[in-house]
């Protein structure tokens, strides 16, 4: 199944800048805060993302962290546009694993003074990784 995610995604906008909030335990949170910058980690699992503007501050879906993902050339992606009850985002899901590279992780954000925002570049599919997908 997730190789034909990678056989029928999207390549993203270079630049397109996507918004990701969620809940992380205190354990995570400091964990990021000691990274630096350079940090390369791969997601196990998809993620619902947004560009829609005025969307920066949505805290219901997680107000410990708020993730700033912008896509490098090659980053690919599913449209997935207005989504379950809510109709006006604009929404990029992220394939099953999807890397990123951390640029910053700063403590608070604008729900909580004690959560995390984090930038991150996504980048292109790894198509050694995928490949093995195919194989499995």
């Amino acid at each position: 199944m997730v190789a034909d995610l990678y056989k029928n995604a999207h390549e993203l906008d270079e630049g397109l800048k996507l918004t990701r909030w969620m809940s992380m335990d205190h354990n995570m949170v400091s964990q990021l805060l000691q990274e630096k910058a350079g940090l390369i980690f791969q997601n196990s699992n998809s993620m619902c993302t947004s560009f829609a503007e005025g969307w920066g501050d949505n805290s219901k879906f997680g107000s410990t962290c708020v993730m700033n993902i912008v896509c490098a050339k090659g980053a690919k992606g599913l449209h997935s546009f207005a989504s379950g009850a809510f109709s006006s985002e604009k929404e990029i899901t992220t394939l099953p694993g999807a890397r990123f590279v951390l640029l910053k992780a700063k403590k608070g954000n604008v729900s909580n003074a004690n959560g995390i925002t984090i930038d991150v570049l996504m980048l292109p599919p790894d198509e050694t990784w995928v490949a093995g997908l195919k194989n499995q």
